[in-house]
């Protein structure tokens, strides 16, 4: 726990303390708890004034902001009425950025973040469809602002995200990796030797197996 309390990284650091909250949930302890709650008051701090939250990794992404988001929607249940109220104006205040920068694709698609952040400032903007994206912070961040506050808009946001994704949905059900600047397409969907696919955690091309294979 006194490791991932550290972890630069924002999400990896978060996937640990999710864990966390799941095995206070289980067994009763409050350490675990305890150390979640101290690493999503740090994350807390670490929110720009724009909305975003620097990565450990010199980009924003933001399927990997909203995998430590979820952090904040794990512990919604267990924290006092004034953290309650800070997570949810800091998913807003991320949310809201997100909207306003148009990466809300009209096809419902989000796009995939920043690709540089130096020095407090976000550049080289990635606003095209981006599949885990699309799943992480339209289907996650944005079913739990609806939940939250009622909303439509948040509703109507992460159903279309949604929509999106099994929109791309290849006939023998492996929905393709699309992330622009990659090579993929959604408009290549089936078609193996040009769409990365996921599924088993990796991202590699795959390609027809051959008899060698």
């Amino acid at each position: 726990m006194v490791e991932k309390l550290d972890n630069p990284v924002m999400f990896r650091g978060a996937y640990y303390m999710r864990t966390l909250v799941a095995g206070h949930e289980i067994f009763g302890e409050r350490k675990y708890l305890d150390a979640a709650i101290a690493f999503a008051d740090k994350l807390l701090l670490k929110q720009t004034p724009a909305g975003y939250w620097p990565t450990g990794y010199k980009a924003i992404y933001f399927a990997d902001t909203g995998s430590a988001i979820a952090l904040f929607i794990a512990l919604d249940r267990y924290v006092d009425p004034e953290r309650r109220q800070k997570y949810l104006d800091a998913v807003r205040r991320h949310v809201t950025a997100i909207e306003t920068d148009g990466f809300i694709n009209p096809s419902g698609g989000i796009g995939a973040g920043w690709q540089n952040f130096e020095e407090g400032i976000a550049s080289k903007k990635v606003a095209k469809e981006y599949t885990v994206g699309s799943v992480l912070c339209g289907g996650d961040t944005f079913t739990w602002m609806y939940t939250k506050t009622g909303e439509e808009k948040y509703r109507r946001i992460a159903r279309d995200a949604l929509n999106w994704v099994l929109g791309t949905m290849a006939e023998d059900g492996r929905i393709p990796y699309i992330f622009e600047g990659e090579g993929t397409d959604p408009a290549k969907k089936g078609d193996y030797k040009t769409t990365i696919c996921s599924g088993s955690g990796s991202r590699t091309t795959t390609r027809p197996t051959s008899a060698k294979g």
